[in-house]
């Protein structure tokens, strides 16, 4: 499954709809930003 580039803050919306923390959203960038380099 591919992440579709969503705009930051529609992804913070999301996240934060989804009951995410902030820590969750920093975990989630940071998955991201490794799953997008490869």
């Amino acid at each position: 499954m591919r992440i579709s580039r969503l705009p930051e803050a529609q992804a913070t919306i999301a996240c934060h709809t989804a009951g995410f923390t902030p820590q969750d959203m920093q975990n989630v960038r940071k998955a991201y930003l490794e799953a997008t380099i490869c």
